[in-house]
């Protein structure tokens, strides 16, 4: 098996973003009243993708700004569950500004905390190879 190097770290981004973006056309071409694939999409697909992204660059980065990375994930997931009310509300500007407040916070700490455990994975999985590359 290859060793992971930062270059993974980079392609595990990139293909959260396209497994996000997937995410977001399938939420677009579904039919109006159809919430099963916003369900699937948002509460298991995303964070499960989340989840592996983050284990790797947990896994792969020594830098500090990798906490980050939970945060951005629970931000993008976030994103693609707005989306869904919003599209079938016919890009309606009240709508729009009425599911953007505060009422989403809990989703935000949900998607973020899901991504947190991939990273303190990753994190805790390095330091313990570390610990035996040193013995």
């Amino acid at each position: 098996m290859k060793k992971l190097n930062e270059k993974s770290a980079k392609y595990a981004m990139i293909v959260y973003a396209a497994v996000w973006a997937i995410c977001f056309v399938a939420i677009l071409l579904s039919p109006h009243d159809d919430g099963g694939v916003a369900f699937i999409t948002i509460y298991i697909a995303l964070p499960i993708a989340s989840v592996c992204t983050c284990a790797v660059v947990g896994y792969v980065s020594k830098k500090p700004l990798k906490w980050l990375t939970a945060l951005f994930c629970g931000v993008m997931n976030l994103l693609c569950a707005a989306a869904f009310p919003i599209l079938n509300s016919g890009f309606k500007v009240k709508e729009i500004v009425t599911y953007y407040d505060l009422a989403d916070l809990p989703m935000l700490i949900f998607f973020s905390t899901a991504a947190l455990f991939g990273l303190l994975f990753g994190h805790v999985k390095m330091k313990k190879e570390e610990r035996k590359a040193q013995k």
